[in-house]
């Protein structure tokens, strides 16, 4: 009896099921979705738009990258058939590729990496309010090539048990003013052991060290991770770096503190000269998207420092990237094409400024003013 129940309900279901799906399926069967695509309003241009992420530095932490993918996607999905690629490489990659006649349409590119005859001028730009009007570091000749939107900056790293040792004061507040940072190498500059293996009072980049008046016996970054450095003066990534091995119980510890409003950690986004015309107002809207509030407000999480002014100070994860963010908010960066041009002459010059000769400290000098005066 039960299973002669289910048979005729099993029936019945069929019987109404049969009844149905065609009133269902004739309003699907009849919609034509190509159509429905065709008859919307079409885009000017599909197909691939190129941006190439070339890495000169990186941000405190996590993949600027990453982070460009996610606005490219924002692009993407505004516009049905676009799509923009990110890739990312380095500096050296990036010019073997251009050796062999490859080009881009984007480039993100870091500040000295090209000249202006590269870029297509921006006859349009972004609509945001940069810091302090550092978007004039993207200029030549009063026309704007390229604009930036992301910085990072220089920290000093004083070594704590080599500092003790040799009598030198906690980081001030202000470690270049009263001639503390000459005198701490000064003194942090010794040798050691039976072998008098040499000890460098500060170590870094030369065109950051002589941009802070260092002149001292300097060696590399790698001599201050060997603890055969008392300081050093190194980009947030590096800093970043060797707090997170601190953080693991690795390493030794040292006194932090930021340097300069100086940086030339900026990166850039520029058009290719060459670049199809139909493809410009998504470059350009990918443009826009780098520069918007919400993202630039985002790049806290990277501990990147925004390039534009926001209406609230972002949330900082960390606390270099947040001192970073107050020493950055009135920064003093080179113009990005007279930096590509004179950056020989810039280190050449640095290197001789930081080993005390004063003929190098003149040209230095001048050459730095220059670059960061520069329109």
């Amino acid at each position: 009896m039960a299973r002669k129940s289910l048979r005729f309900i099993a029936a019945a279901l069929i019987i109404a099921y049969l009844a149905l799906i065609p009133t269902y399926l004739s309003g699907r069967l009849e919609r034509n979705y190509y159509n429905e695509w065709m008859q919307g309003e079409q885009e000017p241009f599909t197909g691939v738009i190129t941006c190439w992420h070339i890495v000169g530095f990186k941000t405190y932490a996590g993949s600027l990258s990453s982070w460009l993918e996610k606005r490219a996607a924002r692009v993407e999905k505004k516009h049905f058939g676009v799509f923009v690629t990110i890739e990312a490489m380095s500096v050296e990659d990036c010019m073997e590729r251009l050796s062999k006649g490859e080009r881009a349409d984007i480039y993100s590119f870091p500040s000295g990496w090209c000249g202006e005859d590269m870029l297509l001028e921006l006859t349009e730009q972004p609509e945001a309010v940069f810091l302090d009007g550092i978007e004039r570091s993207g200029k030549s000749e009063d026309k704007q090539y390229a604009i930036p939107y992301v910085l990072s900056g220089y920290a000093l790293l004083v070594n704590s048990q080599i500092a003790q040792a040799r009598s030198v004061d906690s980081i001030p507040d202000d470690p270049t003013k009263d001639g503390w940072l000459l005198d701490a190498a000064q003194k942090m500059t010794f040798t050691q052991g039976k072998k008098k293996e040499q000890v460098y009072g500060i170590c870094g980049d030369p065109v950051i060290l002589a941009s802070l008046g260092v002149k001292a016996q300097s060696a590399e970054f790698d001599a201050f991770k060997d603890k055969l450095a008392g300081s050093a003066v190194v980009d947030a990534r590096a800093a970043g770096d060797l707090l997170r091995k601190l953080e693991l119980g690795q390493g030794f510890v040292f006194q932090l503190s930021t340097i300069t409003n100086y940086t030339d950690l900026v990166q850039y986004m520029g058009l290719d000269r060459q670049i199809e015309e139909g493809k410009i107002p998504y470059a350009m809207e990918l443009m826009r998207q780098v520069v918007d509030e919400g993202p630039q407000e985002n790049l806290a999480g990277l501990g990147g420092i925004p390039a534009i002014v926001l209406n609230e100070d972002p949330s900082f994860t960390s606390e270099l990237p947040q001192k970073l963010y107050q020493a950055l908010k009135k920064p003093r960066v080179p113009n990005t094409f007279s930096l590509y041009r004179m950056k020989e002459s810039l280190r050449q010059a640095a290197v001789s400024a930081v080993s005390g000769d004063e003929s190098g400290v003149s040209e230095f000098n001048r050459i730095f003013k220059e670059l960061v005066n520069m329109p």
